[in-house]
């Protein structure tokens, strides 16, 4: 049958032999279903009960397995994968422990913020795109003791993604096979901010190549090796985010090596990781850079800003 809006919204159970389920899950979703966050101005979603009548309306049946849960120092951090068939994905919530909230009250929200998370990629229908604007700065949630606040993210500049490509370029000369590197990849951290972060070029080792096999989602989850190496480019006003609380985060997670390369200061900053911290090299101008991990480069700093 071809699915109509009206015949979509005004019964229950499973709509059979739909022809046009692409166009459908295409569609925005119900204009009176958006919520606004109480906490968040302009941040829009839509309830996960409307979500899962979506599901049941157009796959019937549907399974749900929570593939990781851990609880962080300040919070706990559930991944759940959402599967119908020959179709799966996955989701990540997050929630900050405090006075009021305790784990027994905030695994299973996050779990359905992973949950909701998880029905966000399967289509438009589900609220994917509420927040989405092609021309303003994408932006991210991020949370702490005081408050829930929005933050902008700095859209990419040409500079930055001419930068990550040079960089592919010169690690596959050094021999880097193409299937262990990666451009805006998932990282699962241990945060109080995130839950993820997302590198703008990772190399991962081969155990990690290994075990990302078949995934779904290009997400390395906390019981994964970690990557060999992860590149941050330093956007404009965003300096405290990749020299703070990523150095942190992905010395957590036993990353090797961390660049920083920030084409506003000039620098390339490479961080080295030994008994569970960094230890740092700085490389500007002609300086050749020299990686612990990697050797000798034939490459300097200055060459990253002509790329």
């Amino acid at each position: 049958m071809i699915l109509t809006e009206e015949i979509l919204y005004s019964g229950v159970g499973v709509i059979p032999d739909i022809e046009n389920l692409d166009e459908v899950l295409s569609w925005q979703p119900k204009k009176e279903w958006v919520k606004e966050h109480d906490y968040i101005k302009g941040w829009k979603y839509l309830p996960i009960q409307h979500k899962e009548f979506l599901m049941d309306r157009l796959f019937g049946k549907y399974q749900i397995d929570i593939k990781q849960s851990y609880e962080t120092k300040t919070g706990c951090v559930v991944i759940a994968t959402v599967s119908i068939v020959g179709v799966s994905h996955d989701g990540i919530g997050a929630v900050e422990f405090n006075h009021s909230l305790n784990a027994s009250m905030g695994f299973p929200m996050a779990k359905t913020f992973a949950i909701s998370d998880s029905l966000d990629h399967f289509g438009v229908i589900f609220g994917r795109n509420l927040n989405r604007k092609d021309i303003a700065p994408k932006k991210v949630v991020e949370t702490s003791e005081e408050e829930t606040k929005l933050i902008e993210m700095a859209s990419e500049s040409e500079i930055n993604q001419r930068i990550a490509m040079f960089l592919v370029a010169c690690f596959l000369q050094l021999g880097i096979s193409y299937g262990r590197l990666r451009m805006k990849t998932e990282i699962a951290v241990h945060s109080r901010r995130v839950g993820v972060r997302v590198p703008d070029l990772v190399i991962f080792s081969e155990e990690l190549e290994a075990a990302m096999q078949g995934a779904t989602r290009s997400l390395v989850l906390m019981d994964m090796p970690p990557p060999l190496l992860v590149v941050e480019i330093v956007s404009p006003n965003q300096e405290s985010r990749d020299y703070r609380y990523k150095r942190s985060e992905y010395a957590a997670r036993g990353i090797m090596e961390y660049w920083i390369v920030d084409p506003i200061a000039q620098k390339l900053t490479i961080l080295q990781w030994v008994e569970g911290f960094y230890d740092e090299l700085v490389f500007t101008g002609d300086t050749a850079i020299a990686s612990p991990l990697l050797g000798e480069l034939d490459l300097t700093a200055g060459k990253l800003w002509q790329s």
